[in-house]
């Protein structure tokens, strides 16, 4: 091996330390030494590598060194972190997570348990003028309307499971839909969310959880609002 050759190859090492590409990464430890061995080896006596330069080297041996040990670390942190929001995520199951219901604009399924009230969140892209929620039957009428909290991010409601009249609605399925406008009525973007039992938990490696809920949605771990016991009381 050249001098010119070795010069070359310390060249690519400072790549390294500075963040070059991941085929020159995959060198390490043993490389750098072997490559700054080399060249000490076949230096010309006469005209030996000066002090700044071994220096530079060295430092850049050093740096490779740290690089290599925090991005260990950070591994670790990664992966302890992960394994901690599995963990979290999987005693959620038998519980019920209120979680996002389709996309922004959709109506929500919500299910009135006999002599209950069941509750629900929404959230607003923006301060509303004017909120109305509306709970109709599965038949498509209108069972009761209110006026709901207008504020930016996340407004809860719970529907005392009574129509209009004040009678107690029968047990079952309805739909809440969500009426939010500006003051020159312009329409504001909003989300339901809607409480749903657990039943399963799934991890793809790479970060992201996914739970399974007993009504067939799945919702990612990170949209969760809130996690309570089955049939307790909405305190969000």
């Amino acid at each position: 091996m050249s001098v010119e050759s070795v010069t070359s190859s310390s060249g690519a090492i400072t790549s390294i330390a500075g963040g070059g590409d991941s085929a020159t990464a995959n060198l390490g430890f043993d490389t750098f030494l072997k490559l700054l061995v080399t060249q000490l080896q076949n230096q010309d006596p006469l005209n030996p590598m000066d002090g700044t330069q071994f220096t530079e080297q060295m430092a850049t041996f050093s740096q490779l060194e740290q690089q290599m040990q925090t991005n260990s670390y950070l591994e670790d942190i990664s992966a302890a972190r992960d394994y901690s929001a599995q963990t979290l995520a999987v005693s959620y199951i038998g519980k019920e997570a209120l979680v996002p219901v389709g996309q922004e604009f959709e109506n929500a399924a919500v299910s009135l348990p006999e002599d209950g009230t069941v509750g629900f969140a929404y959230t607003l892209a923006d301060t509303a003028y004017d909120v109305q929620i509306k709970v109709f039957n599965e038949e498509g009428d209108l069972v009761r309307q209110e006026t709901g909290d207008n504020f930016e991010g996340v407004n809860a409601y719970v529907w005392d499971g009574k129509d209009s009249a004040g009678e107690q609605a029968e047990a079952g399925i309805y739909n809440v839909e969500i009426t939010a406008v500006s003051k020159d009525g312009d329409k504001i973007a909003h989300r339901l969310y809607s409480y749903g039992e657990v039943a399963a938990v799934a991890a793809d490696g790479a970060g992201s959880i996914t739970l399974s809920l007993k009504d067939g949605r799945e919702a990612n771990f990170n949209d969760v609002l809130q996690v309570k016991d089955a049939g307790a009381s909405t305190t969000l």
